[in-house]
């Protein structure tokens, strides 16, 4: 980690470790939810807020939220897009065999 000019910014810096209380485990924090404008997590960011947006207009979605917390993967060539693809088209079969019930359809 790095000390950034006074008003200035020190880019996406984590503290590796800390302790915060000697009963709990060690465990990272970040430091800034800060985003570089035009990087892939900015361009993200504005997509889920527009889309938010857009969505809780409809009176029937009012309480749209994305789930937080969640990790978007950035596909960045075609063996992830297709191994992606196979684990989706695959994913419901496999977890009516492991369960042995049905999904209701979507």
């Amino acid at each position: 980690m790095h000390n950034a000019p006074t008003g200035g910014n020190a880019g996406n810096d984590y503290i590796d470790h800390h302790k915060i209380d000697p009963h709990k485990p060690e465990k990272p924090i970040k430091i800034s939810d800060y985003r570089m404008p035009g990087s892939i997590g900015s361009i993200i960011q504005g997509f889920k807020t527009v889309t938010q947006r857009v969505i809780r207009y409809n009176d029937k979605y009012h309480a749209f939220e994305w789930q937080r917390d969640y990790h978007d993967h950035i596909i960045r060539n075609a063996g992830e897009y297709d191994r992606i693809a196979a684990y989706i088209r695959n994913n419901r079969p496999e977890w009516e065999l492991k369960h042995g019930a049905m999904i209701p359809p979507p």
